[in-house]
């Protein structure tokens, strides 16, 4: 996780009363990463926006398609619905603006995986 926000930050924002921050993966910027943090610092969820899906359909040995998925590791919150919409619309623009050669279609975001993480032990 921490490789990819390890390139230029994006601004911080809020997401309700939690705290967004963004960068890019240093020297791969099209991949990205996000965390989502409580006001206190604890860790809401932590996103890659990245091109590991299958190049080729049916065939997982193929890697790095065009389009990017992006997989969101994240806590039970009670607000989470609320939180979730921003973070695709995020995904959504980061596909929106990614390169492409003249005549090439805009990659577009392939999908969004969700794992939800259990909270820890207290």
């Amino acid at each position: 996780m921490i490789e990819v926000l390890g390139g230029p930050p994006e601004d911080r924002e809020m997401l309700g009363p939690y705290r967004f921050f963004a960068a890019c993966r240093g020297h791969a910027c099209p991949e990205k990463g996000f965390a989502v943090l409580t006001p206190e610092g604890a860790v809401v969820a932590l996103g890659i926006f990245h091109f590991w899906n299958e190049a080729e359909a049916g065939n997982p040995r193929t890697c790095c398609g065009r389009d990017p998925d992006l997989t969101i590791y994240h806590r039970p919150v009670a607000d989470w619905q609320r939180i979730e919409p921003p973070l695709r619309a995020w995904a959504l623009a980061k596909a929106a603006m990614l390169y492409r050669s003249e005549g090439e279609p805009q990659p577009r975001l392939h999908q969004v995986e969700l794992i939800a993480v259990p909270n820890p032990a207290t």
